[in-house]
C-alpha cells in the first residue's frame, strides 16, 4: 500500500476532530490518498503524467481540505476527498477562474484519451458523459463541460450531481506566510455500486490528473 500523507500540511489538524468518512477512514488525515490493488496502475499514471511536468515548477503536495473552503460541509461524507497545493510563483494571476481554467481546459493528450475512454465505458453504465453534462448545462455557467456551483476571485467551485455519484472540485487561492498557494480540492459522494465502481476505476488517475493540472495552472498563457 502506497500512501500520499500531508505532514507538512500548513493548515493545523487541531481544528476540531473530524468524523469518519462513509468507506471507515478518517478526514482528519485529509491529504492521504491510499491505494492498495491499485498500486500498479497509480504507479503507471504518475509515469505518464510526469513525463509532460516541468521539474522547473513547485512541488505539487497533499495537504488537509482547508476548512474555510465553500465544500468544507462535503467532507464528512465523502467517499473520496483529497487536496493537493502548490505554491504559486510571483508572477501567476490571482484570480481562482482564469487558473481554473488553465487547469480544465489545457488537458493534455493523456488525459483527453482517458476522458474520451471513460465516456465510452461509463456511458453502457448509465454515468453521464463529459457530452451528456455539457448538453444539461447548456447556458449555465461552465468550464469546458464542468458546470460551476459558484465563483469568487479566491475560489471557484465545480461539480456535478448525477444518478450514481455527486461531485465537487474547489479550486482554491489560500494566503500562507511564505505566499500564496493555489490548492485543489476533490469531494466525491456515491449512490450505489456504480458509482463505487467508478470511483475505483479513476483513483489511480485522479491524483496524477490533479497534481498535473496544477503545475498547468502556473504556465503563462
Amino acid at each position: 500500500m502506497t500512501c500520499d500523507t500531508a505532514s507538512d500540511s500548513p493548515w493545523s489538524p487541531g481544528a476540531g476532530k473530524a468524523p469518519a468518512l462513509l468507506d471507515g477512514s478518517n478526514p482528519a488525515r485529509i491529504g492521504m490518498t491510499c491505494y492498495k490493488p491499485l498500486d500498479l496502475g497509480f504507479t503507471l499514471a504518475t509515469l505518464v503524467f510526469a513525463l509532460g511536468a516541468d521539474m522547473t515548477l513547485p512541488k505539487v503536495r497533499a495537504v488537509p481540505p482547508p476548512p474555510s473552503s465553500a465544500i468544507a460541509g462535503w467532507y464528512s461524507q465523502a467517499h473520496l476527498l483529497d487536496s493537493y497545493a502548490i505554491e504559486l510563483l510571483l508572477d501567476t494571476p490571482r484570480d481562482a477562474r482564469l487558473l481554473a481554467k488553465r487547469i480544465l481546459l489545457t488537458q493534455p493528450a493523456p488525459v483527453r484519451l482517458l476522458l474520451a475512454v471513460r465516456d465510452a465505458v461509463m456511458a453502457k453504465m448509465g454515468v453521464a458523459t463529459t457530452a451528456d453534462i455539457s448538453r444539461a448545462m447548456k447556458g449555465r455557467d461552465r468550464i469546458g463541460f464542468f458546470p460551476v456551483i459558484s465563483s469568487t476571485p479566491a475560489e471557484i467551485v465545480v461539480g456535478y450531481d448525477d444518478s450514481h455519484l455527486d461531485f465537487r472540485t474547489s479550486i482554491a487561492i489560500i494566503g500562507e506566510p511564505n505566499g500564496d498557494v493555489l490548492v485543489a480540492t476533490t469531494a466525491v459522494r456515491c449512490h450505489n455500486m456504480v458509482g463505487r465502481l467508478y470511483l475505483f476505476a479513476i483513483k489511480p488517475f485522479h491524483v496524477a490528473i490533479v497534481k498535473a493540472g496544477l503545475r498547468r495552472a502556473q504556465l503563462r498563457k
